[in-house]
């Protein structure tokens, strides 16, 4: 499925509407119809028309642009490009006019084999009409290059496919590149592996692991998979460089949020394969975990009232019965956070700001390990109620580099440890060196070039 139930009925009407004008060859008015959704990234973060920035440098469009993070931000600043972009809501507008509902790119590729199916002609339809249109809208814009952050949304699918065909190239800048379980290793190679072949100009990468991803699943071949690391860590080396964090001491404990139920305890459903099956049973202690984790990180907030304790979820965190789970376990503690003004919950937060500004860092399967270990944080891992001797402690992807980090393997022993990485927030070199290693496995350099590497790919891309 490539769109939510809610907003079905308006835009299978919007739709309708498209598929008349289309019928009427007025592809030159739905090009000028999709000009006031495409917006241009401008260097302070906002956004504007993208029909009137000027044209004086090599023009992106990021397709589904809510999906990238900070990278367009990124992109904007360096200079080198005019950046617009524009959601995925509106791509999929256009998809409703040839596709009936439900459809996904897998059935498309099996459609594509038997060129007698409807869904074949369908998809040979999306592509005419994408043609069509996306001539005038690329003319009017002077878009040069098209990226995507994965190859699994349907809306654009056939998007790509139709600007390769006009000879603009498309990029995917794949951002799913954690890959530090075996698990997960093979179960990405096997999804890459469904998808056939790669149909554009470049895939670029953060690390090795996650090239070698692609060549094993046969979806793309050496020449056009680069690494180039990850954007955000250049501001991140950045500021580290201009903080001098390393003699200072803060009054801040931050726990990058994650909800009792996510997969690395195990999840609902069956599997074939003997050899991960563990990852299909949940593990019975996450309720306790999680209960125990944020009493602990309450009292020690009551405890100490000159120190903040920050819960940072991702926004999309904040709802659903994960998050209700979560309300209600603050809601039972002994402690009314209502009267904590230290115990802060902010969804919107800057990670880089939190990192680098805290004395102590709580999470566990995240990247934000990473950022905070080369930021040179005390980093707390909560393994508790021997979460480290069930067999779903498997997936935990930090586990052969304990020796970097600071465990817990009960609430009091939790509690203790925080109390002492708060006064004592020094990291020795030795284990520096080690953390800068396992850095580099995951986000390719320590330096502040990775912009320079992405532009120099997506210039290459446009010119060749």
């Amino acid at each position: 499925m490539f769109m939510s139930n809610k907003d079905v009925g308006v835009k299978q009407s919007v739709a309708r509407f498209i598929s008349f004008i289309i019928r009427k060859e007025f592809s030159f008015i739905i090009s000028l119809i999709l000009l006031f959704f495409i917006k241009e990234r401008k260097k302070n973060g906002s956004n504007s028309l993208g029909i009137f920035s000027s044209r004086n440098k090599r023009t992106i469009l990021a397709l589904d642009s809510e999906r990238y993070r900070s990278d367009l931000d990124i992109l904007a600043t360096s200079g080198e490009f005019r950046v617009l972009h524009i959601k995925q809501s509106i791509q999929t507008i256009l998809m409703l006019s040839c596709y009936k509902e439900g459809v996904s790119i897998l059935d498309i590729k099996k459609a594509d084999i038997n060129t007698n199916s409807e869904l074949y002609l369908e998809h040979k339809a999306s592509i005419e009409l994408h043609k069509s249109v996306l001539k005038y809208l690329y003319k009017i814009l002077g878009i040069n290059i098209v990226l995507t952050v994965n190859y699994r949304y349907f809306p654009d699918y056939d998007w790509t496919l139709a600007s390769e065909s006009l000879g603009v190239r498309y990029i995917m800048l794949y951002r799913e590149c954690l890959l530090n379980v075996p698990r997960i290793y093979e179960s990405v190679v096997n999804r890459h592996s469904k998808f056939g072949i790669f149909h554009g100009t470049k895939i670029i990468v953060q690390n090795d692991i996650c090239k070698k991803s692609f060549l094993d699943s046969g979806y793309v071949d050496e020449a056009r998979i680069v690494v180039c690391g990850a954007l955000r860590m250049d501001s991140l080396y950045s500021k580290i460089n201009s903080n001098k964090i390393f003699n200072s001491e803060y009054n801040r404990f931050v726990l990058f949020y994650f909800p009792y139920n996510m997969s690395l305890f195990g999840k609902n459903g069956k599997t074939n394969e003997i050899k991960h099956k563990y990852a299909f049973n949940i593990w019975n202690g996450r309720e306790r975990l999680f209960i125990d984790l944020h009493e602990a990180i309450i009292e020690l907030a009551n405890k100490y009232k000159n120190i903040e304790f920050i819960i940072k979820p991702k926004k999309e965190m904040t709802q659903g019965k994960s998050w209700e789970f979560y309300l209600n376990t603050v809601s039972q503690c002994n402690i009314d956070v209502n009267k904590l003004n230290n115990y802060k919950v902010l969804p919107d937060a800057n990670v880089h700001d939190l990192i680098l500004n805290s004395g102590v860092i709580c999470a566990l399967q995240s990247s934000t390990v990473l950022e905070s270990a080369i930021a040179r944080k005390r980093i707390v891992f909560p393994l508790f109620n021997k979460y480290s001797c069930s067999k779903n402690y498997a997936d935990f992807g930090w586990s052969d580099n304990l020796d970097l980090f600071d465990v817990a393997y009960s609430k009091q022993s939790f509690i203790d440890l925080v109390e002492l990485c708060l006064s004592n927030q020094n990291i020795d070199n030795n284990t520096m060196i080690k953390r800068e290693s396992l850095f580099k496995k995951y986000f390719y350099k320590i330096d502040e070039g990775a912009i320079n590497r992405y532009a120099k790919e997506i210039i290459n891309a446009i010119q060749n």
